[in-house]
């Protein structure tokens, strides 16, 4: 069967669905106020520091671990885990007027983290923390457009629509609000939605768009691996999923398992110039060292499902206190569950060997984890360490799935459509007036009696009707463009 976008888009459903997906991740930009990220205090400074050490942003401390910043990197995040604080508790000259300074240990001055992702950001760092961090978000969305639209063109026909699956099933809400982010697992999520179909193009194409793919899936491989050490390993996963689904006894193919060696010794790379793989061997944080391993194990089986699903919207956004309510994750979930499920009733041996890795590496990665830590689900290990798998997990189940000429309905398409749009309007609205007034303030008007926001920019409520709109356009384009295709599918 015909692919989706086999033929030419036409010049304005492709700027459209860009300028449309620009828009939708902007709105999360200005969603959440300096400091809501996980641990972006330390995120911050690391940024902050991340070209050195000079005498305007980032002055040495007393010691190699240590360095003169502003105090308001500490103070970003006063209201974490409490959700009914709005961010005016970060006062109103907050980003703009630093003239307080200290001494800090916490941020990346030891090389716990791979330097690259912070060297990139710390280009937009300035006086003006708020303007400098609302860029680099952008920043990040902007990329994340862009690296999606140039590996949609150049990737196999018949990947394209497993791509944008494996992306709007599981990004919604915890993916968007990660990428709109100063967090270097940003980079880590955009590299697990396009690397492994770039890198299947890789093995299976040739000529021009084989270059294209590689030269991406290389650039890809460095973001992630130049963010987080785990990057790395995700990488390493992709390539071979796309290995084993491309798996073939020609010559050409042997000679493409280059790739594989040269990913491993960027990942090795990474790990290298960091301390950060400490947290896949000896876990991400300190738990009770005298749980018993048995027990350990058997209750994280039990529960991992609950950390597995967070990223739909059953976990909280942020510092994990942003809840979401029933309509976010029941429509995420169902959404996810029912494109898998369908994706499942065509297997081929390469696909299904592919598919039960990744489903493998998403049972074992997190328990690892949670284990290596003496930690329980719940705590240590956020949902956010297993995205990037589920992400893959959901694109390559629905590889090879569309050849059916037995697609979806219409009506299908519009509620599957329906549902997407309802979890990222929602999702959006509730973060948005987490940090405006607090959760403890009900209401539509987000606008209304708001106790904080930015100093310039758009109202609360134009960015959430801005997100929301923008979102629904993009929905739009994409289902009718579907519809469209096996209109002309059917007709050959």
């Amino acid at each position: 069967m015909r692919t989706l976008f086999l033929s030419r888009w036409n010049a304005i459903s492709l700027a459209l669905a860009i300028v449309a997906s620009a828009l939708s991740l902007t709105a999360w930009s200005f969603a959440s106020p300096v400091g809501a990220g996980p641990d972006d205090d330390y995120h911050l400074a690391s940024i902050w520091c991340g070209g050195g050490t000079n005498e305007t942003l980032c002055q040495p401390g007393r010691d190699p671990g240590e360095r003169y910043l502003p105090t308001a990197f500490s103070q970003s995040n006063c209201f974490a885990l409490h959700p009914e604080i709005s961010a005016s508790c970060q006062g109103k000259n907050f980003g703009i007027d630093q003239t307080q300074f200290g001494f800090t240990t916490r941020g990346n001055f030891t090389g716990d983290y791979p330097p690259f992702f912070y060297f990139a950001m710390s280009q937009l760092a300035g006086d003006h923390i708020d303007v400098s961090v609302l860029l680099m978000r952008v920043l990040n969305c902007l990329l994340f457009v862009f690296l999606t639209t140039i590996s949609f063109f150049v990737i196999n026909k018949n990947l394209r629509i497993p791509l944008l699956v494996g992306m709007l099933s599981t990004i919604i809400p915890l993916g968007v609000f990660v990428i709109a982010s100063i967090n270097p697992s940003s980079w880590v999520l955009i590299s697990a939605c396009l690397l492994w179909p770039l890198l299947v193009t890789f093995f299976s194409a040739s000529g021009k768009r084989r270059i294209l793919a590689l030269t991406l899936s290389l650039l890809l491989v460095a973001m992630a691996s130049g963010a987080r050490a785990d990057g790395g390993i995700f990488a390493v996963l992709a390539c071979v999923v796309a290995m084993t689904l491309t798996f073939s006894k020609t010559g050409s193919w042997w000679k493409s398992v280059w790739i594989f060696v040269a990913i491993i010794g960027i990942s090795l790379l990474s790990i290298w110039f960091s301390h950060q793989s400490n947290a896949a061997i000896n876990g991400v944080a300190s738990g009770d060292e005298n749980v018993d391993l048995s027990v350990l194990i058997t209750a994280n089986l039990i529960q991992l499902p609950s950390l597995l699903v967070g990223i739909f919207g059953t976990w909280g956004l942020g510092w994990l206190d942003t809840e979401m309510p029933g309509s976010v994750w029941v429509s995420t979930l169902f959404i996810f569950s029912a494109l898998v499920f369908w994706g499942m009733g065509y297997f081929d041996k390469k696909k299904a060997l592919a598919a039960t890795f990744l489903f493998s590496a998403l049972i074992a990665y997190p328990l690892a984890l949670l284990v290596s830590s003496s930690s329980f689900v719940g705590s240590n290990v956020q949902p956010r360490y297993v995205l990037p798998l589920i992400i893959m997990f959901a694109g390559v189940v629905f590889f090879g799935a569309t050849e059916n000429i037995s697609a979806f309905s219409h009506t299908q398409g519009i509620i599957g459509g329906a549902l997407i749009w309802i979890a990222f309007t929602v999702s959006l609205q509730v973060n948005i007036r987490r940090y405006v007034t607090g959760v403890d303030v009900k209401g539509w008007n987000l606008s209304k009696d708001a106790e904080w926001w930015w100093t310039f920019g758009p109202t609360p409520m134009a960015i959430w009707i801005l997100g929301s709109l923008s979102f629904a356009l993009l929905v739009s384009v994409l289902v009718a463009s579907y519809f469209r295709e096996i209109k002309t599918a059917k007709a050959y």
